[in-house]
């Protein structure tokens, strides 16, 4: 199946994304006041419309900026290992996270069958077992 874009498309596309001040202050004015009701949304009800409406996607963000942390500056580990090894299961995990996000905005939707996505998905399948059989050392 070929999709074809149009030209009117094509400018549509431009101005949604184009610095002119014309469009862009509109732009972050909407974005201003989606920001503004999800801080409301999370002081209500601790979780914005962005955790229900995608909430693996917005999880794995997530997990990626804290694992992140827990990698540069963790001090405890479990006591049955060295903090080396526990360092790289936190990069594992957090590489887990990471494929399931290139999957999504890497790789065309519901392209399943080439290397590069049977790759992203192994490895996000070894850092989800990795988290939940760490899930309760996951702590500093």
């Amino acid at each position: 199946m070929k999709i074809e874009i149009t030209e009117q498309f094509k400018d549509s596309m431009e101005r949604l994304f184009s610095m002119n001040p014309w469009y862009a202050i509109p732009r972050w004015l909407r974005d201003a006041r989606f920001e503004i009701k999800s801080a409301w949304q999370r002081l209500t009800r601790g979780f914005d419309g962005r955790m229900w409406w995608s909430h693996y996607y917005t999880h794995s963000e997530m997990m990626v900026a804290v694992l992140d942390e827990y990698i540069k500056h963790h001090i405890g580990h479990p006591s049955h290992m060295e903090s080396s090894e526990w360092e790289k299961i936190l990069v594992d995990i957090r590489d887990g996270f990471q494929a399931i996000l290139e999957i999504e905005d890497k790789l065309p939707w519901g392209d399943d069958s080439s290397d590069e996505y049977k790759a992203l998905d192994e490895k996000f399948r070894n850092g989800m077992a990795l988290y939940t059989k760490h899930y309760r050392n996951l702590w500093d």
